[in-house]
């Protein structure tokens, strides 16, 4: 499989339009390049870093130390920065012009070897790909937070193109768990086959005992929904009757006329999550269910859009960024990830996903 570097293909370049840095401004007295110590104390070799010149080799070390890429990230950006530039453009490599139409090449397609395998990793925290026992019900695609959030809120682009059938539904959805594994939501929305309609539904479990509580519901939405605005909520309330009660809220929202489509509200008197939220955190997922896994049957669902996703706390709100991310990647076994396609992100307030079996 192969990954889409972007993200620190960008920052790694637009770094390179720096101007006005002189050779000898980056050499120290023996001759070395200066700034550099990050890449050199972990393992990147001097030679790898003279084949790229010593304007790239100073803003990848900003870069790799920024985002504490590891040695084997960093040769394969290097790796991928002499194949774009080719065998006859060596000689320019320290030119800002040459960098600026490295720029302006677009996207760069670069792999990454994890143990055995080929995965898909991004080093703003973790996109990776997750293995989960007992998980045969169709692929997905996951971003989690940390904990102490309650709520977020992003803007949703549906899917451009949709064939499936009756075996498959769509979903596009917020969620949130907490650590001691009692409680987890999902909520969002579904795409219903039988009347060709988008659905907001919850899906609510709560384990007592030795059992697990569910609570679901679900609420068909006007036709021809394009773009959606969702947002979702996990509160612990007070009642008079209950006492502490969890309650989940998910909310549907038209983004082209801000009309509110519908609400769902889910209930109970079990009482998991703390009030801090510290044992609570949010994800968010693009998914195509199976009710019986077919892989090659050829259904699809293309251009998910995420967009401006936000997470919030009682304390504050902020873009669902780097900093605040746990995981993000693609679930659920090994069959499951070349089906998923990451068309484009930002980590994390943005993606762009299609899944094709």
């Amino acid at each position: 499989m192969k990954l889409l570097y972007t993200f620190f293909i960008s920052l790694f370049l637009v770094a390179c339009k720096v101007t006005g840095v002189s050779e000898s401004e980056l050499l120290n007295d023996t001759g070395a390049v200066k700034g550099v110590d990050y890449l050199l104390n972990n393992g990147v070799s001097s030679d790898a870093l003279d084949v790229i010149g010593n304007t790239m080799s100073k803003h990848l070390n900003n870069v790799a130390e920024t985002n504490l890429l590891t040695k084997e990230h960093v040769n394969t950006l290097i790796d991928s920065y002499i194949l774009k530039m080719g065998e006859s453009e060596k000689q320019s490599k320290d030119d800002v012009p040459h960098i600026q139409s490295l720029l302006n090449s677009g996207t760069q397609t670069l792999s990454y070897a994890k143990t055995e395998k080929t995965a898909e990793v991004n080093l703003c925290e973790n996109w990776d790909i997750y293995t989960i026992a007992g998980q045969n019900n169709g692929a997905g695609w996951v971003v989690r937070s940390k904990t102490g959030y309650n709520h977020a809120t992003g803007f949703v682009t549906l899917p451009s193109n949709i064939s499936i059938t009756s075996n498959e539904v769509p979903y596009v959805m917020f969620g949130g768990s907490t650590t001691n594994t009692g409680m987890y939501t999902d909520a969002g929305v579904f795409y219903r086959l039988a009347t060709n309609k988008w659905n907001i539904f919850y899906n609510f479990y709560l384990k007592v005992g030795a059992t697990w509580k569910r609570y679901w519901n679900h609420v068909e939405l006007p036709g021809n929904l394009t773009k959606i605005y969702l947002s979702y909520t996990v509160d612990n309330i007070q009642t008079p009757d209950q006492g502490n009660e969890e309650r989940v809220t998910i909310t549907v929202i038209n983004s082209l006329t801000w009309q509110t489509l519908a609400t769902l509200t889910a209930r109970t008197a079990y009482n998991y999550v703390y009030d801090d939220f510290s044992n609570f955190g949010i994800y968010r997922a693009t998914t195509l269910a199976q009710s019986n896994e077919d892989l090659t049957n050829g259904s699809y669902i293309e251009n998910v859009k995420w967009n401006n996703v936000y997470l919030y706390s009682p304390v504050g709100y902020w873009p669902w960024n780097c900093t605040r991310t746990a995981n993000a990647g693609k679930y659920y076994k090994d069959v499951h990830w070349d089906k998923i396609i990451v068309n484009s992100y930002s980590p994390w307030t943005d993606d762009d996903i299609s899944i094709h079996y």
